[in-house]
């Protein structure tokens, strides 16, 4: 019994790492979401991230109108939430380097809960998300370590 105990807290687990300056945090789920206001348009944007083999893949990008740095490349696709226009993307990456605003409201979606990251770190801080492997153990004391916090 201890044997598979412990094997179950050593077999490496998927995740999406997002360090902030002061803590990590760990999400389970394949796929999450990345939000703000844009600082011209001032409506809000998303873009829609797999996560899959060590990399993101940007699958699919949410805006209301064009405007400044609205994708130049990607194909406009029919739009699953109203008001919004949506491109399909395919951009694989390592990681994503996010700079938090207040201003904006950065944050992240995940596993439906949603990551207020303007409330966590000040703003004009760098926030890195990237996919990772790591033995359940990390995972599961992560998680425990931000509740006791």
């Amino acid at each position: 019994m201890l044997f598979l105990c412990t094997l179950i807290l050593v077999i490496p687990k998927n995740v999406v790492k997002i360090t902030m300056p002061d803590r990590t945090i760990y999400e389970q789920g394949s796929s999450f979401a990345v939000k703000w206001i844009h600082s011209v348009e001032k409506e809000e944007w998303i873009e829609m991230y797999h996560r899959q083999d060590g990399d993101l893949t940007l699958y699919k990008t949410y805006f209301k109108t064009f405007g400044a740095g609205v994708p130049s490349q990607g194909k406009v696709i029919k739009s699953d939430k109203p008001g919004y226009v949506a491109f399909e993307m395919n951009r694989k990456m390592k990681n994503i380097l996010l700079v938090v605003s207040k201003n904006v409201h950065s944050s992240v979606a995940v596993n439906k809960q949603e990551l207020p990251l303007y409330r966590m770190v000040p703003s004009y801080e760098e926030v890195k998300i990237e996919s990772i492997r790591i033995p359940a153990v990390f995972y599961y004391a992560n998680k425990i370590w931000l509740k006791m916090r």
